[in-house]
C-alpha cells in the first residue's frame, strides 16, 4: 500500500493595509520642504486603518438596524456623522462627493466610444 502525502496548505496571512505611500505623497504636495519620520508614518497609517475600521463597523450596524445586508452610501454618511465631529464630517462628506464626481467624469471620458 502506497501512502500519499498530503501537502498542508499554508494559511494565507491577511495583508495589513498600509497608507504610508499615500500619506507621504499628500505631505509632499502640501508641504514640499517637510519630511516625516518612519515612526510618524506608522502612527498615521494606523490612525487611517482604525478610522476605516470604525466607519465600516458603524455602517454595518446601521444597515443591520435597517434590516438590510447591503451597506448603502447613506449608511456611510451616517456612520461618519456619528464617529467624527460635526464640522469634520461635513467637510469629509463634501470632499468625498467632489472626488466621486471627478472619478465618474474621468471614467465617463475614458469609456466614451467617440469616432
Amino acid at each position: 500500500m502506497v501512502r500519499v502525502r498530503r501537502r498542508r496548505r499554508k494559511k494565507l496571512e491577511s495583508r495589513k493595509r498600509s497608507y504610508k505611500l499615500y500619506i507621504r505623497r499628500v505631505l509632499t504636495k502640501v508641504q514640499p520642504s517637510k519630511e516625516i519620520s518612519v515612526r510618524a508614518l506608522n502612527i498615521m497609517s494606523s490612525f487611517v486603518n482604525d478610522l476605516f475600521d470604525r466607519v465600516a463597523s458603524e455602517a454595518t450596524r446601521i444597515s443591520h438596524a435597517d434590516r438590510r445586508q447591503t451597506i448603502m452610501l447613506r449608511d456611510m454618511h451616517y456612520a461618519l456623522r456619528l464617529i467624527m465631529a460635526a464640522e469634520m464630517a461635513e467637510r469629509t462628506h463634501k470632499q468625498a462627493s467632489n472626488s466621486l464626481k471627478k472619478y465618474k467624469l474621468s471614467h465617463a471620458r475614458r469609456s466614451c466610444f467617440c469616432v
